[in-house]
């Protein structure tokens, strides 16, 4: 017997719910797993995401915080220092997301192939007119599966992030190409212990604000499912699923919830599940 899970979301994704570590959010909607390994299983019937404002939308899966590390990026020495404590906390402006130095960012890990973030950002990137990128570590895509692996800057995403905009949750959701994504191995990345094992996504500021970097209290990451790339205004979008033996599998993840690029009071996900 199928169930349902009828939600209004007003956040681009999951809002700046600042959770403790290990403690899922509210906002992170339909829970599937568990927290301490991530691992749990929904079986997806079918469903519609409602999209008040014409843009991207879709429905994205959570990761558990046991399955996911972020640290510094510091591009003269090609060098990442871990910072998972900081990005996993409560505490306001205690992680960087940028420098003034041109190319400084951040590293965000994942057990899983993931290619969605959700950044509690405190204090805006100010200064100058900054200029980032978006890379994934692992091969190109017009490359052989021998090509040597490193970062691949993707120039077009599905929705990007207002780094210098006043303080709430910036989401980024990445056009990555998860078949070319690898895991970092040792020696990849120069004090990069806490990601071996991880796929990984670098937001790097190329063109460095001037005055103040950037801070955040808070990082998620997660996978869209199913996006629409152009959805209507006041539309209503159809998620695949399946029937009975035939509903789409979802493993993985701690929670399920709508996205948009434009957040609204009136967004909504509807979706039937067993």
């Amino acid at each position: 017997m199928s169930r349902v899970f009828n939600h209004v979301n007003p956040n681009l994704w999951l809002g700046t719910p600042r959770t403790a570590v290990n403690v899922v959010p509210v906002t992170a909607g339909l829970r599937e797993g568990d927290v301490s390994t991530g691992r749990g299983r929904v079986r997806l019937q079918g469903g519609q995401i409602s999209n008040v404002t014409a843009g991207a939308a879709g429905l994205a899966m959570l990761f558990a915080d046991a399955q996911v590390s972020a640290g510094s990026w510091v591009n003269a020495t090609t060098t990442f220092t871990d910072d998972t404590i900081d990005a996993q906390d409560v505490d306001v402006d205690d992680f960087t997301l940028f420098t003034t130095t041109n190319s400084d960012g951040f590293i965000v890990g994942c057990l899983e192939p993931f290619n969605i973030l959700s950044v509690d950002q405190t204090t805006a990137s100010a200064g100058g007119t900054p200029v980032f990128d978006y890379s994934y570590w692992g091969r190109p895509t017009t490359g052989l599966a021998s090509a040597t692996t490193g970062w691949q800057i993707v120039t077009t995403n599905l929705i990007t992030a207002s780094w210098t905009a006043a303080a709430a949750e910036r989401l980024v959701v990445m056009n990555v190409p998860v078949d070319f994504m690898v895991r970092v191995v040792a020696a990849d990345i120069t004090g990069g212990a806490s990601l071996v094992g991880k796929y990984a996504i670098r937001v790097r500021g190329t063109t460095a604000p001037t005055t103040t970097g950037g801070s955040a209290a808070r990082i998620y990451a997660g996978r869209d499912l199913n996006r629409i790339v152009s959805a209507g205004a006041n539309s209503e979008n159809n998620i695949a699923g399946g029937i009975g033996a035939s509903a789409r599998i979802i493993d993985g993840g701690v929670g399920l919830r709508s996205f948009y690029a434009t957040a609204a009071a009136s967004n909504h996900l509807y979706i039937e599940y067993i």
